[in-house]
């Protein structure tokens, strides 16, 4: 995916827009997977502002970016109608048990979901704890955390090098205003910027998963299954940790890895090689 059409980004500011958007959604809800990633103001922090959710079913070229600033909390507890007795919201989604939420570093998002709306995301895939993961199983794991734009150049240069371009352009209007997510309305190239995360993450789904199953191709179905099942109850306990009032938040903190992801003897596997 080397672009993102226009056409395949729906910016949902009101209540009718919310319904259709959730209706689209909840058509995926049973055989997708959905990037999910949020933009905001000091996101996680005492004086957070969530202002932007951008979430794609896997698979399906729709992206849609919420606005939480238009719309508050409303972006999480309006509701579609499933039958005369069940309801289903933007925070159903994100709380379900069921469906897998792939987001990259997902502690931000998490900490300021909880904490501005109280909506604590379940079934959470991190494609930053699956590749920091994956380096367990070769001769020289990770101990720092390398970001989404690090991460994407090293799986796709070219995809990555698109998208900086861009991020440059949004970058400079952050340096003339830090709260810029705030401010509506939001330029094109705001919009673009939060789409192509969504795009980058979904790349780099791809390219974890298909990494996963080379490094395992030998190995019995189960060791992926353990593989995973570690990985996912690492992305959720780590950003869980961050939920406290007095979680550490430094920049330090951020970008040292100090988590427990899984080894190769718990799943099964003995060596290591080169990735």
């Amino acid at each position: 995916m080397s672009e993102v059409a226009r056409s395949a980004i729906s910016v949902v500011r009101t209540a009718d827009e919310l319904d259709a958007c959730l209706r689209v959604l909840r058509a995926h809800a049973q055989t997708a997977a959905f990037v999910v990633d949020c933009e905001g103001v000091e996101l996680g922090k005492s004086d957070a502002s969530l202002c932007l959710l951008q979430i794609k079913p896997v698979g399906v070229k729709q992206i849609f970016i919420v606005d939480v600033v238009a719309l508050g909390r409303s972006a999480f507890t309006q509701t579609v109608r499933m039958s005369r007795r069940k309801a289903w919201s933007l925070a159903s989604l994100l709380e379900s048990e069921s469906t897998r939420k792939v987001f990259f570093d997902a502690r931000m998002d998490m900490r300021a979901l909880y904490r501005e709306h109280g909506v604590r995301v379940r079934n959470v895939h991190d494609a930053q704890v699956v590749n920091i993961a994956l380096s367990e199983f070769s001769a020289r794991p990770m101990r720092r955390t390398p970001g989404l734009m690090t991460t994407l150049r090293y799986f796709n240069g070219a995809e990555a090098a698109r998208i900086e371009l861009l991020k440059a352009r949004v970058t400079d209007a952050f340096d003339a205003n830090p709260s810029a997510w705030r401010s509506r309305p939001l330029s094109a190239d705001f919009i673009a910027y939060a789409a192509n995360d969504c795009v980058a993450i979904e790349t780099l789904f791809a390219a974890l998963a298909a990494r996963v199953t080379r490094r395992f191709k030998s190995a019995p179905a189960h060791v992926i299954s353990a593989f995973y099942a570690r990985a996912d109850a690492e992305s959720t306990r780590r950003a869980e940790t961050l939920y406290a009032d007095d979680a550490d938040l430094s920049p330090e903190a951020m970008t040292r890895w100090r988590s427990a992801p899984p080894r190769r003897e718990e799943c099964g596997v003995e060596g290591a090689e080169s990735m």
